[in-house]
């Protein structure tokens, strides 16, 4: 069964994307679909759409509606960008296929060295992919939480 580049956020997603609280915007926001990769697509009241990418640590409005996400996704290239679908293939190809809750990680994070490849994917439970890399870019952007 192909793994799935897309899924709707459950609440033990909603769980890991606590981590990442502390990211400009991102409570205004409406969780919305979580791609193989943990990263989240999130959306705005006036229907734009908001890519968090736990892999940058980065929260940007890159669609005005729901039609333009679809549109853009439709192309490889950005199918490719945004929900890492080249990394999902490779991993499907070597086997590493996440079920139902998990998501493929790269370890070690780039943020911190590590490269994007498929040889670097783990399967992680994605309530911990979502709380290690909200930590992990806090901790990079803002330096250890106090306590």
């Amino acid at each position: 069964m192909p793994v799935e580049l897309l899924r709707p956020v459950t609440d033990d997603d909603l769980r890991g994307l606590a981590e990442w609280t502390w990211l400009e915007g991102i409570t205004a926001l409406r969780p919305w679909l979580v791609t193989a990769c943990a990263d989240v697509l999130l959306q705005d009241d006036d229907g734009g759409v908001w890519f968090l990418s736990t892999t940058l640590g980065t929260l940007e409005r890159h669609w005005d509606d729901v039609d333009a996400l679809r549109a853009a996704l439709g192309d490889q290239e950005q199918a490719d960008e945004f929900l890492s679908a080249w990394l999902v293939e490779g991993a499907a190809r070597r086997g590493l296929e996440p079920g139902p809750g998990q998501a493929l990680v790269l370890v070690p994070a780039p943020a911190v060295g590590g490269a994007y490849a498929v040889d670097n994917l783990a399967i992680y439970d994605t309530v911990v992919a979502l709380s290690l890399a909200g930590q992990l870019h806090r901790q990079l952007q803002h330096g250890p939480a106090a306590g």
